[in-house]
């Protein structure tokens, strides 16, 4: 089966390709980010900019943020970003989303909830349960 590199991380698919751009761009607008993932990286692009924005958000306004405002805007969509050192090792596999997330997020009709064991999706893209 095809190695899927990332999935693993607890991560959605929107806040991983998000993470990846900013990780190649640097310091970037999230007007940017959301036109890169619209344009370029989401395979099935749906989400309008006012839902990518609140997708974000907790990476950024978390108590382990992913995401450091560089430069903070009047308009949501021109503040920068940037990786945390968190949010490196998160991308880098050194670290798993959910084991260090302050929120629960609701996925698929499931709420996960930070370090509680729950199904996630191996590097091969099956089933697993994990232990918190």
């Amino acid at each position: 089966m095809q190695e899927l590199p990332g999935i693993n991380d607890g991560l959605s698919l929107t806040e991983r390709l998000a993470l990846q751009a900013i990780a190649q761009s640097g310091p970037i607008s999230l007007r940017k980010v959301f036109r890169e993932l619209i344009g370029q990286r989401d395979p099935l692009p749906y989400m309008g900019d006012m839902m990518f924005y609140s997708a974000i958000r907790p990476l950024i306004t978390g108590e382990n943020p992913l995401l450091r405002i560089t430069t903070a805007a009047e308009a949501e969509a021109l503040t920068t970003v940037e990786l945390t050192p968190l949010g490196h090792d998160i991308l880098n596999g050194k670290a798993y989303w959910l084991d260090v997330a302050s929120q629960p997020r609701w996925v698929g009709g499931v709420c996960l909830t930070p370090r509680e064991a729950h199904w996630t999706v191996d590097s091969n893209g099956r089933p697993v349960w994990r232990d918190s």
